[in-house]
């Protein structure tokens, strides 16, 4: 994921609407009369089919909202805002402080989400990869604030990005906490 979704698609009554769309269009394509389709559009019909049984699998089968907190730990991806320039600075610095302002709620589901016993090389992986992400918005994402000029966005920055470190630690120590089970 490149960036972080909003805290609310995550919740367990979105995952759930969101497997019932699913299957509902799967059902739908199943039932599809095919034979007049071209060979392109068949191949079009086969990947879309072949993507939607593959995100039931995962939501189902794998349960990455309920078994896996990297699903959490890894979403919060901030890399794009600072490697592309697609955005005058002071825009992108206004997107990024939306996106860490929901990370308090973000995280807040991510535990009401996760089962009470997780795996040990999920927890340790997504505990390394919140450490790293909490890093690098402490030391390198600062960068961003010495391109803009704009002295409240930089300062709307500053509180919403020390808010995300801050989060992102309490989910650490909250992953800390958990107990393991065999994988």
């Amino acid at each position: 994921m490149n960036s972080m979704e909003k805290p609310q698609t995550l919740s367990k009554e979105s995952i759930k609407n969101e497997l019932a769309r699913l299957k509902s269009f799967n059902q739908i394509l199943n039932g599809f009369d095919t034979t007049s389709l071209s060979s392109r559009m068949y191949y079009d019909f086969r990947i879309l089919r072949q993507g939607i049984q593959n995100t039931i699998f995962q939501i189902e089968e794998m349960e990455p909202y309920t078994k896996n907190p990297m699903t959490y730990a890894g979403a919060l991806d901030l890399n794009i805002y600072i490697k592309r320039n697609f955005a005058p600075v002071e825009e992108r610095l206004k997107s990024i402080i939306d996106i860490e302002n929901a990370i308090p709620a973000f995280f807040s589901v991510a535990k009401s989400n996760l089962d009470d016993s997780l795996a040990k090389p999920f927890i340790e992986t997504a505990i390394q990869i919140a450490n790293g992400s909490a890093e690098f918005l402490g030391k390198r994402f600062n960068y961003c604030t010495k391109r803009s000029e704009e002295r409240f966005v930089n300062g709307c920055f500053q509180t919403a990005n020390n808010k995300a470190i801050f989060e992102l630690k309490s989910f650490v120590e909250y992953l800390e906490k958990r107990n393991f089970r065999s994988p």
